[in-house]
C-alpha cells in the first residue's frame, strides 16, 4: 500500500529472475548501484482507509508486453478463486514464525518450500470464505505475494492481502 501522492515508488521489472525480498533494496544509493531493473511510478488512486489496493501509473516510457484487464466483481461465498504471485525470497525463519505458532519442524519448512518456489511466478487456489466488497478468502500465500492478482473465473477482480 503506497502511503500518498507524494510517496516515492519504484518497481522491478516483471519477470526479473531475482525478486527482492526488502522493499529498499530496489532504493540503492548510487555509491551502491541496483542490480535490479527497476521503473518508477506515481500514485493515481487508492483504496485506504478500507481496500489494501493502489492504483499506479508508470513514469517514463516502460510498458509491460503483457497486461490484464480488471474488472470489477462482487465476490459470493465458495466462488473458486486463484492468486498468481510472486514471492520473494523469503527466508525460512518467516516460514517458521508463520505456521502454527512457531512450532514447525525441517519438513514443514521444506514443504512449504516446495509449494512456493522463492522468486518463481505461483498460482493458489481457494475458495471466497465471505463474499461482498471486501471479501475473505482461503487461499495459501507467502511474503511477497501482497498485492498479487485474485481472480475469479479468469477476471482480475482484486488484490491478495496478507
Amino acid at each position: 500500500m503506497v502511503k500518498d501522492k507524494k510517496s516515492k515508488v519504484v518497481a522491478q521489472i516483471p519477470g526479473t529472475r531475482k525478486a527482492r525480498l526488502f522493499v529498499q533494496d530496489l532504493f540503492d544509493t548510487p555509491r551502491n548501484p541496483s542490480r535490479f531493473e527497476t521503473f518508477e511510478c506515481q500514485l493515481l488512486e487508492s483504496g485506504r482507509p478500507n481496500v489494501d489496493i493502489s492504483i499506479l501509473q508508470v513514469k517514463g516510457n516502460y510498458k509491460s508486453p503483457h497486461w490484464i484487464k480488471l474488472e470489477g466483481k462482487k465476490f459470493l461465498k465458495d466462488d473458486a478463486v486463484d492468486v498468481v504471485g510472486y514471492p520473494g525470497d523469503y527466508p525460512d525463519s518467516y516460514v517458521r514464525q508463520m505456521m502454527h505458532g512457531g512450532v514447525v519442524d525441517h519438513e514443514d519448512v521444506e514443504s512449504v518450500n516446495r509449494l512456493f518456489p522463492k522468486c518463481q511466478l505461483i498460482a493458489s487456489h481457494g475458495l471466497v470464505a465471505s463474499g461482498g466488497n471486501q471479501p475473505r478468502y482461503h487461499v495459501s500465500t507467502v511474503i511477497g505475494m501482497s498485492g498479487s492478482p485474485v481472480i475469479l473465473k479468469g477476471k482480475v477482480v482484486g488484490g491478495a492481502s496478507r
